[in-house]
């Protein structure tokens, strides 16, 4: 049985969350740098994809929001 997650736990994955997002995001900006004009135009076809990076910016804020909510609890 696993143990619930600690503030500070549940602060640390959703900042590392956002973290992941951004370099995924930085990674397939590189990949779509190198790929084909045809693979590029279908890739950009996906709707909301540009809001990818405001999402991880968001997920870091909040894991670092909570990060201090906790330092004030203790």
């Amino acid at each position: 049985m696993t143990r619930p997650l600690t503030c500070r736990q549940e602060a640390e994955a959703i900042e590392q969350f956002g973290d992941d997002l951004a370099a995924l995001c930085r990674a397939f900006d590189s990949l779509c740098a190198r790929i084909s004009p045809g693979a590029r135009d279908g890739i950009n076809a996906i709707p909301n994809q540009d809001h990818l990076d405001t999402v991880a910016e968001a997920f870091r804020a909040l894991g670092d929001q909570l990060s201090q909510d906790c330092n004030a609890a203790e």
